[in-house]
């Protein structure tokens, strides 16, 4: 049976964010189950690695801006995003397993229950995380 981690983050600011699933992913071993990491981030722009500020944006914009260790380009985050991302090693190589998918099966939840929060993850409609926190 393949298994996996799963990191919980919670809320984040935008910084420590990105530098968190960027840390996350550079420090996986190879031989270590895959992670992936579940989160979500205060209102920002992501910008990609090589994005220019200067040409991608207007010249003021009242948000928190970060360029993220990763290529891609502009993105808007906010706290209504809830994260769930595969982690990629160092080189492009997998973290997760060929047998795992987490891409488009993957299906992220959150929900109240009374004074509680429950999250979970769903991969081909088994819970495969779940955790309870206080609202």
């Amino acid at each position: 049976m393949l298994s996996a981690r799963f990191v919980d983050v919670g809320l984040l600011e935008p910084a420590l964010f990105h530098a968190t699933y960027a840390a996350i992913a550079y420090a996986a071993e190879d031989d270590a189950p895959p992670v992936v990491m579940w989160g979500r981030a205060r209102a920002h722009l992501s910008l990609g690695q090589s994005q220019d500020r200067a040409a991608e944006l207007a010249p003021v914009v009242d948000v928190p801006i970060v360029t993220r260790p990763l290529g891609g380009g502009v993105v808007w985050i906010d706290e209504s995003l809830t994260e769930l991302a595969e982690l990629l090693r160092p080189g492009g190589r997998r973290a997760v397993p060929h047998g795992i998918r987490l891409n488009a099966a993957a299906c992220p939840t959150e929900r109240r229950e009374g004074g509680r929060v429950v999250r979970e993850i769903t991969v081909d409609g088994a819970v495969v995380k779940h955790a309870v926190t206080a609202a």
